[in-house]
């Protein structure tokens, strides 16, 4: 039973390299959760102290308008996880998951992972880099379409320098690297250009935390 949970773990990208100690002290902190289509794993605006990683099945992220309307702003499948951020900082949810098919997976929560660095601080280090990957890809990506949205040719003009190997000064002068990294352009660069956008009040927010999602 052991190795079948082992085996079942490492089919999420953040265990995969762990030896049997370590994914079993993971798995010794972690609670198996089991979802039914249209189960409500976490409520938007309820307090959480929990993430979830999926092993199996797909989840489904709504946002409320608070007014009885909701909108699909994202999806969960095998391989990843959600709630991430209540692991670490415990908070209101910013939005609803839902399963969208039966979904198998475990929760982990704050005290969990406290517990897991004391343990082993491996299986800790290797949550723990996954999920700032995680989010720093999410937030790259977020950046780069608000930059687009706010000045396409200021965006245009980064991604063929960044090709290059130059990066743009905030007057638009070329600059040669000196470093060799990427430059993150950010979205007060962007707005420094003088550019601006306005998002319908309605579905501004869902439009943004969609981004977000990767949705």
């Amino acid at each position: 039973m052991t190795a079948e949970r082992r085996a079942q773990l490492r089919k999420v990208s953040l265990f995969r390299g762990l030896g049997d100690v370590d994914c079993d002290a993971v798995l010794a902190v972690m609670r198996p959760r089991r979802f039914g289509l249209d189960d409500i794993v976490f409520e938007q605006g309820d307090v959480g102290d929990t993430m979830l990683v999926v092993v199996e099945g797909r989840l489904r992220v709504e946002l409320s308008d608070g007014q009885g309307n909701t909108t699909d702003v994202g999806s969960i499948g095998s391989d990843q996880f959600v709630g991430e951020m209540a692991a670490f900082d415990p908070a209101p949810r910013s939005a609803t998951v839902i399963a969208a098919a039966e979904t198998v997976g475990y929760e982990l929560s704050v005290h969990a992972l406290r517990e897991l660095r004391r343990t082993s601080p491996i299986a800790a280090a290797a949550i723990t880099s996954g999920v700032i990957s995680d989010i720093t890809m999410r937030l790259r990506t977020i950046n780069d379409r608000i930059e687009r949205e706010l000045n396409p040719n200021a965006a245009k003009a980064r991604s063929q320098a960044r090709a290059s190997g130059v990066h743009m000064r905030d007057g638009g002068n070329p600059q040669v690297r000196k470093t060799g990294g990427a430059m993150q352009s950010g979205v007060v660069a962007s707005a420094q250009t003088g550019a601006h956008t306005k998002i319908d009040e309605k579905t501004g927010v869902a439009k943004w935390l969609s981004r977000l999602f990767g949705g």
